[in-house]
């Protein structure tokens, strides 16, 4: 394998007794030597950690009606920003993306899309959610949290297309920034997903049920039936009872249709009436809305009320023909909720198909009308000022656009300290405390999501879990590791004092203090609190505290004026200039290195 790949540090792993690194990202667990690739392809052994190597990267965006992921009763009629990278945990031999999914990633990865970009695309483009699909997301977990979070930052949902073949650790943090979800149901023994997918059964059931009953996000299934494989009237009758009983009446079904592709082309299409038969068995077992799918069968794909009957959804093919519904999604007939996460009326979007390329499309870098990332032509301006090429350093609108909707790095986090709350105060000065050592962001950003993974959230449940399970699970999971023991400690140590002090409420030290040099100086009281995580944890609560000014630092201010970026046009305690902050020092090293 070679070494050239693009790599980005990975949590859900361990290194074995014999040298080699194991991957507990799904049930699969890839036992690695050095520079070797997991089955997926796309996680992979470098040195002594894992990485993901499509971090970044996608095979291509589309904007797809939602029904087609397939969701009927999530937002429906709306377009939805489809995307994938590269690779797969499952190894289906009738797999009809196989083209993506069992591609190399330098075969098919041909758009750079970083999660901001793609959440401001989506945004510009109108669509009100962005999907996961074409591949697993299982296998890109930490691109696919990241873009999330950027797209819940914009007020935009997250889909995710998935096989649900992933393990409990990963799957809770998975689905937490997660808005729907459809999942494949592949069959319902061990023996075809052993034989046909090269997994197994257990796992995909359990996500099932942990997706329904320990989160929020809106679930719906896709089954594919196969001709002699999985479409036995037994099988579809134990498989539709155990769904209504382990998961409700009101999780959407999709049966869809088979044709042969990849390895399996030496089975035949399956008929629409297999597809009817299955959907039949379903409502008669209980399940309320079950749907045929790729086939043409208006009858089949509409949404009937689960007590009078009466038409709610009229849909042919992807195109809404019939609305039935009250604005709060009750059947207009006898007044029963229909299960779904619906808008006040239907999107018009239809059945269209829109390719799109991060290059050229609305928000994205090649958008001249605010994109959200324009660091290339800021490189290339820097280029050429050092070679003599350019003599005047005029900021483009473009650049300065980009730095004014940069995410804050709490935003990136999921941290909302626009709510003011001290829960979410405590959050970021945890991250603050990690982001302050000598080690890198994507370190630090996995050790505090390490944290919150293992509910480690304010500063008693910390000092209960005690410096042993800071530094192993909690420390190690993150990478954190060359600070792992000495920052334990000092993270005990400041809630300690946090607690002592101030009852454990950020909020309280900040109201007791008399100016913003005396909430300088109480933070700086705490356990190993310099200026470099004085500045990380107050630049953010500029905006916020009305005691939070910091000077913003040298080297952002050196930047600024070499970008020609006029930092006195922005008021300091407003939310621009944090962004505009924040922009300048994200990038700062990318653009030094140019």
């Amino acid at each position: 394998m070679a070494k050239s790949f693009d790599s980005y540090p990975v949590q859900y792993w361990h290194k074995l007794d014999d040298g080699r690194i194991q991957c507990d990202l799904c049930p699969r667990f890839c036992r690695l030597h050095e520079d070797q690739r997991a089955f997926c392809f796309v996680r992979a052994r470098q040195g002594d950690q894992m990485v993901l190597t499509t971090y970044g990267r996608s095979s291509g965006f589309c904007v797809d009606p939602v029904e087609k992921k397939a969701l009927n009763h999530f937002l429906p009629g709306s377009p939805v920003l489809s995307f994938g990278t590269s690779g797969c945990n499952l190894g289906c031999k009738f797999c009809q993306n196989w083209d993506i999914s069992k591609a190399r990633e330098y075969d098919v990865l041909a758009e750079r899309a970083y999660p901001e970009d793609i959440a401001r695309m989506a945004e510009r483009l109108g669509c009100p959610s962005v999907a996961y699909t074409y591949n697993d997301p299982t296998i890109f977990h930490e691109y696919a949290i990241d873009t999330a979070i950027a797209c819940h930052a914009r007020g935009i949902k997250s889909i995710a297309v998935t096989a649900g073949y992933v393990c409990p650790e990963p799957r809770a943090e998975f689905y937490r920034h997660m808005d729907a979800a459809n999942i494949d149901l592949k069959g319902f023994t061990d023996d075809f997903y052993h034989k046909v997918c090269y997994a197994h059964l257990q796992p995909v059931l359990d996500t099932l049920v942990y997706v329904k009953r320990e989160t929020r996000v809106w679930l719906e299934i896709t089954t594919l039936l196969i001709p002699g494989l999985n479409d036995s009237e037994a099988e579809l009758e134990q498989m539709t009872q155990w769904v209504v009983e382990n998961l409700g009446p009101d999780v959407p079904w999709h049966f869809t249709a088979f044709h042969p592709d990849w390895r399996m082309r030496d089975i035949p299409q399956t008929p629409a009436k297999t597809l009817s038969r299955a959907r039949a068995i379903a409502t008669k077992n209980g399940a309320r809305y079950a749907f045929t799918g790729n086939v043409h069968d208006p009858a089949g794909q509409a949404t009937y009320c689960h007590q009078c009957q009466a038409l709610l959804i009229g849909r042919d093919w992807y195109e809404i023909t019939a609305w039935r519904l009250t604005d709060d999604g009750k059947c207009k007939d006898c007044g029963t909720a229909c299960a779904g996460r619906f808008a006040p009326s239907p999107g018009t979007w239809g059945s269209k198909r829109m390719p799109v390329s991060m290059s050229t499309a609305p928000g994205g870098p090649g958008d001249t009308n605010a994109p959200l990332y324009a660091w290339g032509s800021m490189v290339a301006q820097l280029q050429a000022q050092r070679s003599g090429r350019s003599q005047r350093r005029q900021p483009t609108d473009t650049t300065r656009r980009a730095l004014e909707r940069s995410l804050l790095y709490s935003e990136e986090l999921g941290i909302g300290l626009a709510k003011r709350s001290d829960a979410e105060y405590f959050r970021w000065f945890l991250a603050s405390l990690l982001f302050g050592a000598r080690i890198s962001e994507t370190t630090a950003k996995n050790t505090y999501r390490s944290f919150i993974r293992n509910g480690l959230t304010n500063p008693q449940k910390i000092l209960e879990a005690g410096w042993d399970f800071l530094v192993y699970p909690v420390m190690r999971e993150g990478g954190y590791v060359r600070y792992d023991g000495r920052k334990s400690t000092q993270i005990l140590r400041d809630c300690e004092m946090l607690i002592a002090d101030y009852g454990g409420r950020l909020s309280r030290l900040h109201d007791t203090a008399r100016d913003a040099r005396d909430v300088e100086e109480r933070l700086l009281a705490f356990y190993g609190v310099g200026p470099v995580t004085l500045n990380i944890f107050l630049r953010e609560l500029r905006p916020f505290w009305t005691r939070a000014d910091p000077a913003p630092l040298p080297t952002v201010e050196r930047l600024a004026k070499r970008l020609s970026i006029d930092l006195n046009r922005y008021s300091r305690k407003s939310l621009v200039f944090a962004r505009v902050e924040a922009g300048l020092i994200r990038r700062r090293r990318e653009i030094a290195a140019a």
